[in-house]
């Protein structure tokens, strides 16, 4: 039987094909987020 790593791995392997990776384009969809400094406790 698979172990539970092995299956991941197939299973990443079958969603990638036939993409490009693409950071430009990924980094451009508009899926963004800030980090702020918390403010600290006086």
């Amino acid at each position: 039987a698979p172990t539970f790593e092995s299956a991941v791995v197939t299973q990443n392997i079958e969603a990638a094909k036939g993409k490009t990776p693409n950071l430009q384009h990924l980094l451009s969809q508009g899926q963004t987020w800030q980090v702020e400094k918390e403010p600290r406790a006086e």
